[in-house]
């Protein structure tokens, strides 16, 4: 009998809109014939490929196949998979942000590793204090175990509440031991 030994992951991954050039081999055996199959996803039959060796370079998405075989019996390896890469990138809203915090606002994102830019961005926290009010952005950007890279962004508002102005209306506390003051707000 003949044993298909694949010098191969089962499973490979590249990048999305990336070109495919993935080495794949077979275990040679003297004597054997090889013949290489592919096809788009598991819904379609495989279909040959014009290649008779041990090893081919892939160059499609899809599923892989060898055929090992002698004059006297043949058998089949078990699939090779290539397909994009995912990551699924879950940013916390900041939504609206109306005053500036000393420690910075904590920017989380799954999954975590990654790493945040943008105005007023420093180790994963945003320090508003420097930025005008009105829409910004924040950028996560996160590499997967497989070397893509993944970029979302989430906007926010900042909207500081100015304080208020204290001003004395009437009155004077010296003469008459009373003041009536009146609040008001600074314009934004």
């Amino acid at each position: 009998p003949i044993s298909v030994v694949l010098l191969s992951e089962q499973e490979q991954y590249v990048c999305q809109n990336a070109s495919v050039q993935i080495p794949l081999a077979v275990q040679p055996g003297a004597g054997y014939q090889y013949r290489w199959y592919h096809r788009d996803d598991s819904s379609e039959p495989f279909f040959p490929l014009n290649t008779q060796q041990s090893s081919i370079i892939a160059t499609e998405r899809g599923q892989y196949i060898v055929q090992l075989s002698t004059a006297a019996c043949a058998a089949i390896s078990a699939p090779i998979t290539i397909r994009n890469d995912s990551a699924q990138l879950e940013l916390i809203s900041l939504g609206r942000i109306c005053a500036d915090a000393s420690e910075g606002v904590s920017l989380t994102a799954t999954p975590a590793g990654g790493q945040w830019s943008g105005p007023g961005v420093s180790s994963g926290r945003l320090f508003t204090a420097a930025l005008t009010d009105g829409a910004h952005s924040v950028t996560y950007t996160y590499t997967s175990p497989n070397h893509c890279q993944y970029n979302e962004s989430i906007v926010y508002k900042l909207d500081r509440i100015p304080p208020p102005a204290i001003g004395r209306l009437s009155g004077d506390l010296c003469v008459e031991g009373l003041v009536n003051l009146g609040v008001t707000s600074l314009p934004t």
